[in-house]
């Protein structure tokens, strides 16, 4: 593996598809103010919203927004607040949710960020015919991984860089077991984007997706969320495909600049 001094510093890794990655969910999100014609008719405008994505998420169902953190004790959410509905795709693969405030589109098969973005483009196009948005307020791209084989445990000094994970590189003993390590790393890119990576070792019994059952030993987590801020009025929402891409390959950089070429090979990349 060729040594790269920054993660940011290749502009384009190269993409490697790793068939069997432990890639849990991938999730892009665009914020933006309140608008007055959804307040006043919510269920109207939502049940339109749903009729123009029937094709590709036939399933619906209604619910309250939560937030989901990534901390040292393993996931915590917030207590539910405002409203949001949930598109599903026949076979549960994919998801788009929607409130006031928020569109979000999820996979769990994904591919390729040129793909995805076009979902995330799709989706929004059918919210913004019904709700005309005059701007957003944060879009972000969030990869959430996590390696649940204990084969791959075993071998975590060889699958990621040393200073990726820290204490949960030291050499095990019986004295004292490492029960959870959650690093925290933050980055402010010259073009403005930010990007913040949680990764580490989860608490037992603690799951990081809701749709995912618990294991009885710790996991390796690796949560990637590359995104941009924007004042009130300074970002028109035109041109979602560029920008869901450009943050989708923040992380695939990092992930890149993260990994060795055992990581890429164990979980099916051809080098």
């Amino acid at each position: 593996m060729a040594t790269i001094p920054n993660p940011f510093a290749a502009k384009e890794p190269g993409n490697i598809p790793l068939p069997k990655a432990p890639l849990l969910r991938t999730i892009a999100q665009v914020r933006f103010p309140q608008m007055a014609k959804f307040a006043s008719n919510e269920d109207g405008v939502a049940t339109a919203i749903a009729g123009a994505l029937a094709d590709d998420y036939p399933l619906i169902e209604a619910g309250r927004e939560v937030a989901v953190t990534l901390t040292p004790d393993g996931m915590s959410q917030s207590n539910p607040s405002s409203r949001l509905w949930r598109l599903t795709s026949a076979d549960g693969s994919r998801q788009v949710s929607f409130g006031a405030t928020f569109l979000s589109v999820d996979s769990t098969t994904y591919t390729h960020r040129s793909e995805f973005a076009q979902w995330v483009d799709g989706a929004w196009e059918a919210l913004a015919a019904e709700i005309p948005i005059p701007y957003i307020t944060r879009l972000g791209v969030r990869y959430i991984n996590q390696l649940t084989d204990q084969k791959h445990l075993d071998r975590l000094s060889e699958l990621f860089r040393p200073a990726v994970l820290g204490v949960a590189m030291a050499e095990k003993d019986d004295a004292a077991q490492l029960a959870s390590s959650i690093t925290e790393t933050q980055y402010q890119l010259a073009d403005g984007a930010r990007f913040t990576a949680r990764y580490g070792l989860l608490p037992k019994g603690t799951v990081i997706d809701t749709a995912s059952s618990p294991y009885d030993y710790p996991t390796c987590v690796f949560d990637t969320d590359s995104y941009r801020e924007f004042d009130a009025g300074a970002k028109q929402p035109d041109n979602l495909v560029d920008e869901v891409k450009d943050l989708a390959l923040n992380g695939y950089r990092f992930f890149r600049w993260s990994v060795t070429d055992d990581f890429l090979s164990a979980f099916g990349g051809e080098l």
